[in-house]
């Protein structure tokens, strides 16, 4: 974890969540807003022991609409934590 971890509001919105994910440092905290945060392909998690926080803000609803692709863990040691986040793989 480093210590330089920050909570990071993400809005809604086609690959916001993404390009979120990517720029994260471990240890950070997305915070997700009520909204759809829309995927199409892969969000990869490539940076070993990288520990990431993904969580709906207070009271709110998001939804990860995710279309041909998938969140994958691709590295020795990744921890992601899900919480009070709708994942929805229909599309």
């Amino acid at each position: 974890m480093s210590i330089w971890a920050v909570t990071v509001s993400v809005a809604p919105g086609s690959g916001t969540l993404k390009t979120a994910v990517d720029n994260a440092s471990s240890g950070d905290v997305l915070v997700l807003s009520t909204g759809t945060y829309g995927v199409s392909g892969n969000i990869d998690i490539t940076t070993a022991d990288k520990v990431l926080t993904i969580q709906a803000a207070s009271g709110a609803n998001p939804v990860i609409s995710i279309s041909n692709g998938s969140i994958r863990l691709r590295a020795t040691g990744v921890k992601l934590t899900i919480d009070g986040v709708t994942i929805d793989g229909s599309q």
